[in-house]
């Protein structure tokens, strides 16, 4: 894991990040279809007080989008799914004010949740709005991923993995 001094008032550091660098694809969200969009993570014993995603959207959605926390199961890196009820939300974010550009937006959590040092978690981005034609787009890497964790997603209520992606993802404590 690599940690970086960040700006703002607090000094921020990364507790598991996949950079805007290795962008080569993009999920859509949207009502009805994904809903979630999660990466397996390593807590590394500090609070998660935020995440950053790499997003855009096309049209105009409405509603909120927010990042979570859930625990893990399956095999890390290989068949990660979240499980369980939500262990931590984030501040939500109303999807109308995202760049149609892809640019990081950040997702604070006011409650921080305190990871554990080597337990393993799915960080996703949630967005159940929209329609096939006003959604959110979550960047990803589907050309060479390296993640150590491995891709998953959440629609129709059921958790599915792919460890042929990795999300653009930054979690972070600070």
């Amino acid at each position: 894991m690599q940690f970086f001094a960040g700006s703002g008032p607090f000094n921020e550091q990364n507790i598991d990040y996949y950079s805007e660098a290795n962008f080569s694809a993009q999920q859509s969200m949207y009502l009805g279809y994904v809903e979630k969009i999660g990466q397996s993570i390593t807590g590394n014993g500090f609070p998660l007080t935020s995440a950053k995603f790499y997003m855009n959207k096309t049209g105009s959605p409405t509603g909120d989008v927010t990042a979570e926390l859930y625990a893990h199961s399956g095999t890390f890196g290989q068949t990660s799914v979240g499980t369980g009820s939500v262990l931590a939300t984030s501040d939500s974010i109303d999807a109308s004010v995202i760049s149609t550009s892809y640019g990081l937006i950040t997702f604070t959590f006011s409650t921080p949740y305190n990871l554990v040092n080597g337990e393993y978690y799915i960080l996703a981005v949630c967005y159940s709005g929209g329609d096939a034609s006003n959604l959110v787009r979550a960047g990803l890497d589907s050309s060479s991923p390296s993640h150590a964790g491995n891709y998953c997603y959440y629609s129709s209520g059921v958790w599915t993995t792919n460890n042929a992606r990795d999300v653009i993802f930054y979690a972070i404590s600070g």
